[in-house]
């Protein structure tokens, strides 16, 4: 079945004669299982509409044929009709009440439909019938995360219960690469990013060469002062993904933090080719060419920076600071009462600063 939310629906087709059979079939009276396995042969064929024609064919020679129901249903989720999907492992699950397969597609079908306590209801069942299905656990969690509304964990929603079914889907599958992704959202919107951060990690193993997963880790690590990791991190996602603004500006970010300011400088040169427009990135270019002692430098980027971003206060903070230690005045201040007006919550003390080498002109 196609997927809207839920994202791991396997489907698994029911035959119910061996090739041989259906050969010898053929040119014989056509019984329902005929119908059926010729259904099966039209629907791996992409023929989806011959595919339920003779799904119904079969039903209408044996109404309870559980298979062609549950072959049907399938059908009819391909064309993406959750409403007839729906009737038709309704109908397998009167006939086969503890088959978990049914239970399972009936969960996709309604969680597709937007019905999602009914998705999680049959998820459960189709756990409880075997537990070992750990598709079953992983989409229980996906069901939980959503309220009637389809709000996701809005009123009504369960994270917690979203958290323990995930865990047991990895528990029972570790290469389910998307449950670990999930849940890592989860841990973050929870603010547990250890938590997080453990689930990216066994991403990373799972996909090395995705680099959203390694930009996500990396930014986790910063986050944490991890930088070290958060370095190693944003350099393999730009490896994988050259062109990702975000991970050489951050990688600029966390070279700042570490004072190693050229290497700071080469990140957020790469990243201006990439958007030469950033105020921010211009700002954090400010900062590495002053620390790294190029005032001139710092003083144009800090410049390009509030003519990119008129109200980016710590660029004008960037500026007069530069402006001061080349010791223009008149335009440091201009440029501190600028990132005052805008709310940069550092500025006090480099107005303090100033007072006590300059006067402001005016005052």
């Amino acid at each position: 079945m196609k997927s809207k939310i839920f994202l791991l629906s396997a489907i698994m087709l029911i035959f119910l004669l061996s090739i041989p059979s259906l050969l010898q079939a053929q040119g014989k009276r056509e019984t329902a299982e005929y119908h059926v396995n010729l259904g099966i042969s039209h629907f791996k064929n992409d023929e989806i509409d011959e595919a339920i024609a003779e799904y119904q064919k079969a039903i209408a020679l044996k109404p309870n044929l559980a298979s062609a129901h549950f072959n049907l249903g399938i059908a009819y989720g391909e064309k993406e009709m959750l409403d007839e999907a729906i009737a038709e492992y309704e109908k397998v699950i009167q006939l086969k009440p503890d088959f978990a397969q049914a239970h399972y597609n009936l969960g996709v079908a309604y969680g597709n439909a937007g019905r999602h306590e009914e998705a999680k209801r049959e998820f459960k069942k189709a756990a409880e019938l075997d537990p070992q299905y750990a598709e079953a656990y992983a989409n229980a969690g996906t069901a939980s995360e959503y309220n009637e509304e389809g709000v996701r964990y809005g009123k009504g929603s369960d994270q917690e219960e979203t958290v323990q079914q995930y865990q047991k889907a990895v528990e029972l599958k570790p290469d389910l690469l998307k449950i670990h992704l999930r849940l890592a959202k989860t841990y973050i919107e929870q603010g547990k990013t250890n938590e997080a951060i453990t689930e990216y990690e066994k991403a990373a193993e799972l996909s090395p060469d995705d680099p959203d997963i390694h930009y996500c880790l990396a930014a986790l690590y910063q986050q944490k002062g991890r930088d070290d990791e958060a370095i190693r991190e944003y350099q393999k996602t730009i490896k994988l993904d050259p062109k990702d603004f975000d991970a050489r500006y951050n990688l600029g970010l966390v070279y700042n933090r570490n004072e190693k300011y050229s290497q700071a400088i080469s990140e957020f040169k790469n990243a201006l080719f990439l958007k030469p427009i950033s105020a921010h990135c211009y700002s954090a270019i400010s900062f590495a060419h002053r620390e790294n002692g190029n005032i001139d430098e710092a003083i144009k980027a800090a410049e390009k920076a509030v003519q990119y971003d008129s109200k980016l206060a710590v660029a004008y903070t960037n500026l007069a600071t530069a402006y001061a230690l080349k010791k223009d005045y008149p335009s440091a201040w201009k440029a501190v009462r600028m990132a005052e007006k805008l709310g940069d919550p550092q500025i006090s003390v480099l107005i303090e600063q100033l007072k006590k080498i300059s006067k402001e002109p005016g005052k």
